[in-house]
């Protein structure tokens, strides 16, 4: 598997970049994105408009409908807070987020805080996983979560 770093597409006039991300096919889906452990991790299946893990993210990534957390620590779910706003300003709809009972309440426990801020967020959907259940994500494609051994509660996506 090979992968090409593509650059975000940003006017001349931006003053702030945005991420850029790594894409590259794994069997007949695209998968993109980028991970620097500590720093920050977010993938996308564009085809299934489905991410895994939410750090920094590109712009791009904003039609994206479910999000599976891997776990709790701040850079796979520090871009929750920001990605959530985008959604909401972009009419974008509920956005489904999964991940075990633990990463859901730290998740949550970010939400409350930016709305008791007064930042306006899209709806979301707390989706409960466990491992080894597989989750549908229509016809053709399912996700499994698969235990996974950290420092902190936390499961894989296949």
């Amino acid at each position: 598997m090979q992968f090409e770093v593509k650059r975000p597409l940003l006017s001349p006039h931006c003053k702030v970049g945005n991420v850029p991300f790594l894409e590259g096919k794994v069997s007949n889906l695209t998968l993109q994105g980028f991970s620097y452990g500590g720093v920050q991790t977010c993938w996308r299946l564009p085809a299934l408009k489905t991410l895994i893990d939410v750090g920094a993210h590109p712009f791009e990534f904003h039609n994206s409908e479910r999000l599976f957390l891997s776990h709790r620590h701040l850079d796979h779910m520090q871009g929750l807070i920001p990605f959530a706003s985008t959604r909401r300003l972009q009419n974008q709809g509920t956005l489904s987020v999964y991940g075990l009972p633990p990463v859901l309440e730290s998740a949550k426990s970010l939400i409350e805080g930016a709305q008791k801020a007064g930042s306006g967020l899209c709806e979301i959907d707390w989706v409960s996983v466990e491992p080894g259940k597989p989750i549908s994500l229509g016809d053709l494609h399912q996700v499994v979560p698969v235990a996974t051994t950290h420092s902190v509660p936390s499961c894989g996506f296949l």
